[in-house]
């Protein structure tokens, strides 16, 4: 399944997940954007999955945590705009 904005710029961001039953069990966020390390965007995805995030009253405050507790920097897309996407995710 997969979901999409237009984020500043006209920038995409996607966000492709895949279910088995009512869980989440992988995510994948492609786009228009750089992320600093690259391979570090692999590990966001795997703690979105693992932390069930988008079950978060503060979704974007557990992304910006995230990311700054392991210095990632995406350029393109701040958290705000993956907690858009991530709101009221169901299988």
């Amino acid at each position: 399944m997969e979901r999409w904005i237009r984020v500043a710029g006209g920038k995409t961001l996607s966000l492709d997940f895949e279910c088995q039953g009512d869980d989440v069990v992988r995510m994948m966020i492609s786009g228009d954007f750089f992320f600093y390390p690259e391979e570090g965007l692999e590990r966001l995805e795997s703690f979105l999955v693992e932390e069930k995030v988008w079950r978060s009253d503060d979704p974007e405050g557990v992304i910006a945590d995230y990311l700054k507790k392991n210095k990632l920097r995406a350029v393109g897309f701040g958290p705000s705009d993956l907690a858009f996407l991530l709101r009221g995710l169901k299988c």
